[in-house]
């Protein structure tokens, strides 16, 4: 199977593309480049989950530092 793997991954990508990817190659790619630099939120998701967490008690300021904002 491998061999077979190989051989398809060889293959001269499309035009505009940098190389031949197998099915969970891209989301590979994605989880190693997100464990590595983190999970972008957008500005109006963070404000909902910050007031979430008010909600809960939790205080907003001290989930900003514990993420790091």
């Amino acid at each position: 199977m491998q061999t077979c793997l190989d051989w398809i991954k060889a293959s001269r990508p499309q035009p505009g593309t940098e190389r031949v990817q197998l099915a969970g190659d891209p989301e590979r790619t994605m989880r190693t480049k997100r464990l590595a630099e983190g999970i972008p939120v957008d500005a109006t998701t963070w404000s909902e989950i910050l007031s979430a967490a008010g909600a809960l008690g939790i205080d907003p300021a001290d989930l900003n530092r514990h993420v790091g904002l």
